[in-house]
């Protein structure tokens, strides 16, 4: 089994999150890589766009 993981760092380069996905289906192809890889984009747009908003929010919040 292979994993997808992101770290998700702000601007003052400290890390805010980490997502991981564990890859069931194969990768023995590039196709299968590719493919994997553009589900875990599309699943973990909405997240990282979430956690950034949060950030900004609280660094906000602390001025």
């Amino acid at each position: 089994m292979a994993t997808i993981k992101l770290i998700i760092y702000n601007d003052l380069g400290e890390e805010i999150g980490v997502r991981e996905k564990i890859l069931e289906s194969g990768v023995g192809t590039l196709d299968e890589i590719e493919s994997s890889v553009e589900l875990f984009r599309q699943s973990m747009l909405p997240e990282i766009t979430k956690v950034l908003l949060e950030d900004k929010q609280s660094t906000f919040k602390k001025k």
